[in-house]
C-alpha cells in the first residue's frame, strides 16, 4: 500500500497563473522529490483554471505523505507573503462537504472510475492504489429580498436617522464589509474590530488614576534605558482608562439589558467572544468549529449594539 498527497489552492486574480499545460512536473531542490503543479479542472489548461494543486507520491506511509504536504503548504504561504499575493488554502475553514463510503462508491460508479475523494482546499492525503478522482460540489446559498421591501425600508429610513458619532459610522462601515469576508476567523476578528471602533473607554476612579500616575512617575525616574522607560510609561498611561474588556461589558449592560446571546446575557457573551479574540490574537490559537458556531450570534450582538448608535436628527 502506498500514499499520495494533494495540496489544493486558489489564487487571487492578480496572482493567477498562465500556461497552456494542464500539468507541470518539477523537483523540490532541497529534498529532490518529484512533484506536480496541476490545473484544478481535468482537461483544462492551467491558464483556464481558477483552482490549482501540488501533488506528490508515492510514499510508504500516510505520515510521510502528510509531512511533505505540510512542507508544500508552508512553501505556498511563504511565496504568497514574499510576493504579496493572496492564496486560499482553506485556512481554518470547515470542510465544504463530505461523502459517506456509499456516496463515494456511488459517485465513482457514475463517473466510471475506481475511486473518488472530496476535492477540498488544503491538504488531502490518500491511498494512491487505486488513485482517486477528486470531485467537488459547486453550490452557493443565496438569500434574496424583494426589491419592493428594500424600497419600503428606505422610504421609512431616509432622513430619519443619523450616526451618533463618527466612531459609530466607522463601526457600521466595518460591520457591513465584514459580510464579504469568507473565512470565519477573519470575519470574527473584523466584527470585533467594528466593536472596538465603538468603544470610548471611560476614566477609572480618581484613586486609581492617582495610583497609575505614581507608577508612571516612578518609571520615569527608574535606572533603565531611556527607550524602555518611555515605552513603559506610555503603556501605563492607558491604565488610567478602563480596559477593552470592561468597556465592552459596560456597553453591553447599558444597551442590551435583557437580551441573550447563546443563552447568556449580553455582558457574559461579550466576555466569551473577548476571550476568543485574545486567544486568536495573542496566542495564535484558532478553533474553527468554535468560531463557526458562535459567528451568527456574534454578528447579531454587534448589529444590536450598532443600532443603538443611530439617532434621530
Amino acid at each position: 500500500m502506498s500514499f499520495g498527497f494533494r495540496v489544493c489552492f486558489v489564487l487571487t486574480a492578480e496572482g493567477s497563473l498562465t500556461s497552456d499545460e494542464e500539468f507541470i512536473p518539477f523537483v523540490a531542490r532541497r529534498s529532490g522529490l518529484s512533484l506536480k503543479l496541476s490545473s484544478g479542472s481535468a482537461g483544462a489548461s492551467i491558464s483556464k483554471s481558477d483552482r490549482f494543486s501540488i501533488s506528490g507520491g508515492p510514499f510508504q506511509t500516510a505520515e510521510d505523505a502528510q509531512a511533505v504536504a505540510e512542507q508544500v503548504r508552508v512553501a505556498l504561504l511563504y511565496r504568497a507573503t514574499a510576493n504579496r499575493r493572496g492564496i486560499d488554502l482553506g485556512q481554518q475553514s470547515l470542510k465544504g462537504f463530505a461523502m459517506s463510503d456509499y456516496g463515494r462508491q456511488y459517485i465513482a460508479e457514475l463517473l466510471n472510475v475506481q475511486a473518488v475523494r472530496e476535492d477540498h482546499l488544503g491538504i488531502t492525503v490518500f491511498r494512491d492504489d487505486p488513485k482517486p478522482k477528486f470531485v467537488r460540489i459547486n453550490a452557493q446559498g443565496l438569500v434574496s429580498t424583494a426589491a419592493q421591501v428594500m424600497v419600503d425600508d428606505l422610504a421609512a429610513f431616509i432622513g430619519h436617522y443619523r450616526f451618533a458619532s463618527e466612531k459609530a459610522e466607522i463601526s457600521a462601515g466595518i460591520y457591513a464589509i465584514s459580510h464579504f469576508v469568507g473565512r470565519a476567523p477573519a470575519r470574527f476578528l473584523l466584527l470585533f474590530v467594528s466593536l472596538e471602533a465603538l468603544f470610548e473607554p471611560a476614566a477609572r476612579s480618581e484613586e486609581a488614576q492617582k495610583h497609575v500616575q505614581s507608577l508612571i512617575e516612578a518609571t520615569q525616574h527608574a535606572p533603565i534605558p531611556v527607550e524602555e522607560r518611555d515605552a513603559l510609561a506610555s503603556s501605563l498611561t492607558f491604565l488610567k482608562s478602563k480596559s477593552i474588556a470592561q468597556t465592552g461589558r459596560d456597553l453591553a449592560v447599558k444597551l442590551l439589558a435583557g437580551q441573550t446571546y447563546e443563552g447568556a446575557d449580553a455582558a457574559t457573551f461579550f466576555s466569551r467572544v473577548y476571550k476568543m479574540r485574545n486567544s486568536i490574537v495573542h496566542k495564535g490559537n484558532i478553533e474553527p468549529e468554535a468560531i463557526h458556531s458562535i459567528l451568527g450570534e456574534m454578528d447579531r450582538f454587534v448589529a444590536d449594539l450598532i443600532r443603538h448608535h443611530y439617532v434621530e436628527p
